[in-house]
């Protein structure tokens, strides 16, 4: 059984290294080899072509006549002033305070512990619920809601 394993493992590495020993073979001679052979065998040509004849005329002298130099006074002009008229004053009242909320929500409280400890079984949760409602506007207008 072992002799059969290794011939397997045998064979099986032989396909494999005659399947990729293609891809370390070069081109054969008579194959153009992508472009191998027009590249390093065939004949350079080269081109000598004369330099063109390149003349430059010299720059032209320009003069020119320079400018008078004049004084002017400088012209006094006088504008009226833009005034400017405020609007009067405007004065505010400070606002009241506003203390419904926190009396609001400590009255939430309490009312939805009361309604909790009264009521039972499935209704409790109604309970809890309606009487952190009822809390809430009775603590509102006992802080004074406005």
């Amino acid at each position: 059984m072992p002799a059969v394993r290794n011939a397997t493992r045998m064979a099986a590495a032989l396909l494999l290294i005659g399947c990729t020993a293609p891809a370390f073979a070069g081109p054969p001679d008579w194959a153009p080899a992508h472009g191998n052979r027009h590249k390093f065998h065939a004949p350079r040509i080269v081109r000598v072509v004369p330099a063109p004849y390149v003349t430059y005329a010299a720059r032209p002298v320009v003069v020119y006549r320079a400018p008078v130099a004049a004084y002017r006074a400088p012209v006094a002009t006088f504008r009226t002033p833009v005034v400017y008229a405020a609007p009067p004053p405007v004065y505010y009242h400070p606002a009241r305070p506003y203390y419904g909320v926190p009396g609001a929500l400590a009255g939430a409280v309490a009312g939805a512990v009361i309604g909790g400890a009264l009521g039972h079984g499935d209704q409790r949760v109604a309970a809890v619920a309606v009487g952190s409602v009822v809390g809430a506007v009775i603590g509102h207008e006992i802080s004074g809601g406005r």
